[in-house]
């Protein structure tokens, strides 16, 4: 399996959106080393709009070096909806981003590479595409613009595999996407081998009307699947930030209730509901509405049979 690298360039307060402001006094030789070796163990180069847009139009107008004949001559894909025309040995991708994605890396070759980060990260790593994040953490104190992982919603937790420091102190973050443990693996294995027909078209449903990111019945599924498990000891909650609001919302989504529902019970707006699991996954650093179902039961929010405790 090929492995997709994503390199971006980053400032202090997080800004990414104008490295040309301020990225080029820190493009020494140990940056041109680094650069080199990433781009050498690359055969494919996948690209949103706006930074094909923005490389094509510098490299092209480059005077030619090694590095800069590579860039130019690599195969590039990228993902547009507008792009109609292509050149710089570009291609627009045809279809669905992830499947395209996800079969690319199943084809033999060397690594691909993405530089930038923006909107098509919503697709990638929703999908789980990104196996490296290099983030090159830049010593200056820009911070107003376009930020780092902006277009992500939730927090998805990383954990740090390497860090590389240069001179000029620039310091290459390397990052991977931190695995599930092997409860939540095979929570997910479970719920999805037996699930009917149906029931997969339901879930697609309710995600594509933004209802939840699992559809109710999923839910009540990962319920019945914890119920078979060894309760955890009896602890207090340890739901840190937590507002009195947002602990009732994770106890219902612990029940197995939709935003529609939840929002009938709390007499609030859908929105409402929304906005509490938005802010529920980024304080509890879960990745979706299963692992909300999980924090709940274990922090004895609700019972193995989903009532309230």
């Amino acid at each position: 399996m090929r492995k997709l690298i994503e390199s971006t360039h980053v400032a202090l307060g997080g800004e990414i959106g104008s490295p040309q402001d301020w990225a080029f006094p820190y493009l020494d030789d140990e940056h041109m080393r680094y650069a080199t070796e990433l781009l050498a163990g690359a055969d494919t180069l996948l690209l949103g709009r706006r930074t094909y847009e923005g490389l094509s139009a510098a490299y092209m107008a480059m005077a030619s070096s090694p590095f800069v004949d590579r860039m130019n001559s690599i195969p590039k894909f990228v993902a547009s909806k507008t792009l109609r025309k292509t050149t710089w040995n570009a291609t627009v991708i045809p279809g669905g981003v992830a499947d395209f994605v996800a079969d690319l890396k199943r084809q033999p070759g060397g690594s691909i590479v993405k530089y930038g980060n923006g909107p098509l990260d919503r697709v990638l790593m929703a999908n789980n595409l990104i196996d490296e994040f290099h983030l090159l953490l830049t010593p200056v104190a820009a911070g107003s613009g376009q930020h780092m992982f902006e277009e992500i919603h939730g927090a998805p937790q990383l954990s740090l595999a390497d860090v590389r420091r240069f001179a000029s102190g620039v310091l290459v973050l390397v990052y991977t996407p931190k695995a599930l443990d092997l409860g939540q693996r095979a929570t997910r294995i479970a719920l999805v081998k037996d699930m009917a027909l149906e029931d997969i078209l339901t879930t697609i449903r309710v995600v594509a009307a933004g209802d939840a990111l699992i559809a109710p019945s999923i839910t009540r599924r990962l319920i019945e699947e914890l119920a078979s498990r060894p309760r955890p000891s009896p602890r207090p909650p340890a739901l840190p930030g937590v507002t009195e609001r947002e602990r009732e919302v994770l106890t219902l989504i612990g029940q197995g209730m939709s935003n529609a529902e939840i929002a009938a019970r709390l007499v609030i707006s859908t929105a409402t509901v929304k906005a509490h699991v938005v802010r529920l996954l980024a304080k509890l650093g879960a990745r979706d509405r299963v692992q909300l179902v999980i924090a709940a039961y274990e922090a004895g929010l609700v019972s193995p049979s989903g009532d309230q405790r």
